[in-house]
């Protein structure tokens, strides 16, 4: 054990220094009750402890010395230890405090320190709250979810929503935010709120939902926010579930996600041998989002898709493309329905009416031409001055068409009216 530590209080207003616990830098960490906490510049002290820099400090009382009265003027007082990790602790939370240097010593020999603080210390082992009652206050208003936990040695079970100790302003205790059940070497990062990052890999014989292929220790991450309700207690951990979580991102290595049911199964490209693999059935490195609803969002410029080989686009009720210009389409054939059904290919608009054009307009001739009939017997000069040119007319919509015979059978490969790309039912 160290020496034991002096406590006094603190107010920035007298001459004391700003190490109330009078700790040095050799002497131990100690413990101590969040009372209260700066986190934006409503809180009445926020200019009084630095402005903007006072964000995340906390006033504290010694667990050690819980009959200790300290005003709200005189509360000690220390900075978060870790600059760009936010974890602040709720209050009543426990946290461990060590004196360190201080911006009071820059440019002299000073041995003036302050004080920082340790992220919340894990009494309870969970991820949403770790708040401790005050010995000092009451214990009529204390839930027995603390007192069976403390006679047990339990971790706290929380069975309903109603929080009998303050945490704060706006902090409201959940009793379905579950744990992440961890399995050998995860490192994983939890919210408060179910959110979490697990950099994780494929556990064979696991209770994992990723792990049905590829070898022990191929890595995985998995980023998830807001887990759905489940029918467990909320202290039982869980694991991330594609189709119950609300929101995630699977980046994965060699793991098939075969749980993951898709809002749509289909599947648009069926021909060739190399067929679309669905995301489901893929062991290969893919990157899967899910969610109620994705948005993909360029303020600035552009978005790019790109792919070796197929992107697939499916929804169950309507795709739709907008644009103030242009939309383009490109590509050595062009589907419009099932590819394995489109077998009509479209017609060229502008060639077929040019042609067509001109056969109107020799039938027009034809029709002034026979208004007005010769005696039987005899040559009507008037049609036959046209039969040439309409004759000509209708060989070139024949020849252009790709037909032989006197049935309507084009040749696709003679026809110039017809799409050699772009085909429909």
């Amino acid at each position: 054990m160290g020496k034991k530590v002096k406590i006094s209080t603190y107010s920035p207003n007298s001459n004391s220094s700003s190490n109330p616990l009078k700790l040095t830098r050799k002497e131990e960490i100690v413990s101590v009750r969040v009372i209260d906490i700066i986190l934006d510049s409503d809180h009445p002290k926020f200019i009084e402890y630095g402005g903007w820099n006072s964000i995340g400090t906390i006033f504290f009382s010694p667990v050690k010395y819980p009959g200790l009265k300290l005003t709200k003027t005189s509360l000690s007082n220390a900075k978060p230890l870790l600059s760009n990790t936010k974890l602040y602790p709720l209050i009543n939370e426990i946290v461990s405090v060590i004196a360190l240097a201080s911006t009071i010593s820059i440019g002299q020999d000073s041995t003036e320190v302050s004080l920082y603080y340790f992220p919340p210390t894990n009494i309870w082992n969970s991820q949403h709250h770790n708040a401790l009652p005050d010995p000092t206050v009451s214990q009529e208003d204390i839930n027995e979810d603390y007192e069976l936990s403390e006679i047990a040695g339990f971790v706290r079970r929380v069975k309903d929503e109603g929080t009998e100790i303050s945490l704060g302003k706006t902090f409201q205790e959940k009793s379905n935010v579950y744990p992440l059940k961890p399995f050998e070497g995860d490192y994983i990062l939890e919210g408060r709120w179910g959110n979490s990052i697990r950099f994780g890999s494929t556990v064979p014989n696991s209770t994992t939902t990723w792990s049905s292929s590829g070898e022990p220790g191929d890595p995985i991450l998995i980023l998830r926010n807001s887990e759905a309700s489940v029918a467990q207690p909320g202290w039982v951990p869980t694991v991330e579930s594609l189709n119950i979580d609300n929101s995630s991102i699977y980046l994965t290595s060699t793991q098939q996600l075969s749980k993951f049911f898709p809002s749509s199964t289909k599947i648009a490209i069926q021909s060739g041998t190399d067929k679309i693999t669905a995301p489901n059935q893929y062991t290969k490195p893919q990157i899967l989002l899910n969610s109620g609803q994705l948005a993909l969002n360029s303020w600035g410029d552009s978005i790019f898709l790109s792919s070796a080989k197929f992107i697939n686009v499916a929804a169950e009720e309507s795709i739709g493309l907008i644009a103030k210009k242009h939309i383009i389409l490109e590509g050595s054939q062009i589907f419009l329905g099932a590819e394995n059904s489109t077998t009509q290919p479209l017609i060229l608009g502008e060639d077929f009416l040019d042609d067509f054009a001109k056969l109107l307009n020799a039938l027009d001739n034809l029709a002034d031409a026979i208004k007005y009939p010769t005696a039987v017997g005899g040559v009507v000069q008037s049609l036959a001055t046209i039969a040439p040119s309409f004759k000509q007319s209708i060989s070139n919509l024949r020849t252009n068409a790709g037909l032989s015979g006197t049935k309507f059978s084009p040749n696709p490969k003679n026809c110039k009216y017809i799409s050699k790309v772009t085909r429909t039912l």
